[in-house]
């Protein structure tokens, strides 16, 4: 296998309970990690979480904490998960980015990140 070029960044999501307890040391592994991303969903339904969450998903608040700590500990980006309440723009929380998985979200995170990189 070719080796990747040192151009090439990193963007890691942590999804699982094992992901977040090694957090801190996945955000410092390496020079090519750019961020941490926070996968929500696949975290929530991991730990038996309800799939439908309101206002901050407080439920989630310890590893969004986390990660948004090893992050800025490691000076990588923090980006998180989807936020799938359309008609909730107060649980737009925290990080340095949020992840939009559809157009029509778009709109949402705009004012508070400045720009949306491809919609």
């Amino acid at each position: 296998m070719k080796a990747l070029p040192p151009c090439v960044k990193l963007l890691i999501a942590i999804e699982s309970p094992q992901g977040l307890l090694n957090v801190p040391a996945i955000a410092a592994s390496s020079s090519r990690v750019a961020g941490l991303l926070f996968g929500a969903e696949e975290f929530g339904r991991e730990i038996g979480l309800p799939a439908v969450r309101e206002g901050e998903a407080r439920d989630l608040i310890y590893a969004r904490s986390s990660i948004v700590f090893a992050a800025a500990s490691a000076h990588v980006q923090a980006i998180d998960g989807v936020w799938v309440d359309l008609n909730d723009s107060e649980g737009l929380l925290g990080f340095g980015g949020q992840l939009i998985d559809r157009p029509i979200v778009a709109r949402a995170p705009d004012h508070r990140y400045g720009q949306v990189v491809g919609v």
